[in-house]
């Protein structure tokens, strides 16, 4: 399904003359790169990965408005928020922005697929993890009742990795549409 959706997009942004800064970027991404990321994050799930490996990773929008993230910028939520608050580890982010420890080590839980702008993050929560390898997608924020919700959500919530995908071209189709 994704992939259709995404023809569907391509088709869209090419009758719409978009120029390259507006309309979507395609990368190609290789198992090398996958694999080094999953040597800092742990297995990347199978869909995510025949995805990429097919695809490519893409962004759409001037700055971007939605992409996939470069499979060098893969990391945790808790490497990124230890990035953003120059902290050398969760107890140094807790201090940092007054949230309770056990909160911010969660986010090793949430590894970043996806952003929106540059604060939306659209991450694969480990914890969802099933027999076949395949992670639920969550939404998480960088603000603090964000980043407790994301602590304390159930593996019911979040999307499979293709609807996910679907349903975020499906809103650019609409958007642009």
């Amino acid at each position: 399904m994704p992939a259709a959706l995404l023809k569907q997009l391509n088709e869209l942004v090419a009758s719409q003359s978009l120029d390259a800064e507006e309309g979507a970027r395609f990368t190609p991404v290789t198992e090398a790169q996958l694999n080094e990321a999953e040597g800092r994050v742990g297995p990347l799930p199978k869909s995510y990965r025949a995805f990429v490996l097919e695809h490519g990773r893409f962004e759409i929008g001037a700055d971007p408005a939605f992409q996939l993230v470069e499979p060098e910028d893969i990391r945790t939520m808790l490497d990124e928020l230890m990035s953003m608050h120059d902290a050398e580890d969760a107890a140094g982010v807790a201090d940092s922005i007054g949230i309770e420890q056990d909160v911010i080590e969660a986010m090793a839980h949430g590894v970043i697929i996806a952003m929106e702008g540059h604060e939306d993050y659209w991450v694969f929560d480990t914890r969802t993890r099933d027999a076949q390898g395949e992670c639920r997608v969550i939404g998480c924020l960088t603000d603090d009742l964000e980043l407790e919700y994301f602590a304390k959500k159930s593996s019911s919530k979040g999307r499979a990795f293709e609807a996910f995908l679907s349903q975020e071209i499906q809103r650019m189709i609409d958007d642009l549409g």
